[in-house]
């Protein structure tokens, strides 16, 4: 009996040690993404208009 491989995809930290979001964001997100990030965090704005 072969065994199916399983894939954890956590955006958020709940499961692994690091935030996976942040990682695609320094690749992917332009250059301003770190201070809408910080608005973020620092609750000014929120995540779906960040």
């Amino acid at each position: 009996m072969s065994r199916q491989p399983i894939i954890f995809c956590d955006f958020d930290g709940t499961i692994t040690m690091k935030d996976n979001i942040v990682a695609i964001m320094k690749q992917f997100a332009p250059p301003v993404w770190k201070e809408i990030t910080e608005r973020i965090m620092q609750q000014e704005t929120s995540i779906r208009e960040g």
